[in-house]
């Protein structure tokens, strides 16, 4: 885009600060306890290679004054040219760091492209989220928040989520597995992504040779202390007593999308296409946490 051009073709210069970001390098130095960034007079955009974003966005000082950079500035990040098999980095913890733009490799379905279809299948569905309120600047927060300082080290818990896995409905046969093949001994993962110290993993046990309505009433508890950066992901896999286990289905929700109560859980295939699958849960919390700032799933 040049600038200098389009003031010369007449072009509106309130239109052309509406349209225009600036792409530049970002600098840094490095302090005790602090990074400093040299910041351009105006806003601007800048891209981060994976490596060079994992160490800015490092729990604790990095990660605050990362955050606080992109409150001012958009910050793409992209895979690295080494995962050369189209393999991805955790998103999640560009996302905690308030980096905007975080580019995977979508041809490669897998967790960390699940994780971003699920973020953003909040708001409808449209394409975007806004940040929590404590990555935005802090005029811009909400009474009460002005003064929190976010180094993606939350300490203490908000929110005790509990998740009972109830059962499970028409679950389809691994791919490329004909329907003359064995039935499925599927259990279910459930993970936390988001803040470092929320991350968690709980299964069920298998139940065998059932995948139409399989029944596994097991309960697990999360203490989450971020849950507006919290991702719930339930994963469906066929126990396999050799080999390694197959995937079946896969899910991703926004905790701050989820209601209590008895839930029907759509799940999706590996591409995530819908499936006619269905987890049957029951969702409490403890207290409730903050609700969408979006417009919600209401899962």
């Amino acid at each position: 885009f040049d600038y200098a051009r389009a003031v010369e073709l007449g072009v509106d210069n309130r239109l052309l600060r509406a349209m225009y970001i600036k792409n530049v390098q970002i600098k840094t130095k490095y302090e005790k306890d602090r990074v400093v960034y040299t910041e351009p007079p105006y806003r601007s955009s800048s891209s981060l290679g994976e490596g060079k974003m994992l160490k800015l966005a490092k729990p604790g000082y990095h990660a605050r004054d990362l955050a606080h950079y992109a409150e001012r500035h958009i910050v793409r990040v992209f895979p690295a040219g080494t995962r050369v098999d189209s393999s991805n980095y955790d998103p999640t913890v560009a996302w905690n760091a308030g980096c905007q733009v975080v580019a995977l490799n979508y041809q490669t379905k897998s967790m960390p492209v699940w994780l971003s279809q699920g973020k953003f299948s909040d708001n409808g569905g449209c394409g975007f989220v806004l940040k929590p309120d404590f990555l935005l600047p802090a005029a811009a927060r909400k009474s009460g928040t002005a003064t929190k300082h976010w180094d993606a080290k939350p300490k203490d818990v908000e929110v005790t989520l509990t998740i009972r896995v109830l059962s499970g409905h028409y679950f389809p046969k691994p791919p490329g597995q004909s329907d003359k093949s064995e039935v499925i001994d599927p259990y279910v993962e459930v993970c936390i992504f988001g803040a470092e110290p929320d991350q968690s993993k709980a299964s069920t046990k298998h139940v065998s040779n059932n995948g139409f309505n399989p029944v596994w009433n097991e309960t697990f508890t999360f203490q989450v202390r971020e849950p507006e950066l919290a991702l719930v992901a339930f994963v469906v896999s066929d126990h396999d007593r050799v080999g390694k286990d197959d995937f079946i289905a896969q899910r991703v929700v926004p905790m701050t999308a989820m209601v209590p109560g008895y839930k029907m859980v759509p799940m999706l295939h590996e591409n995530s296409a819908p499936q006619d699958s269905y987890l049957f849960v029951h969702v409490d919390f403890d207290p409730s946490p903050p609700v969408s700032s979006c417009e919600p799933l209401q899962l």
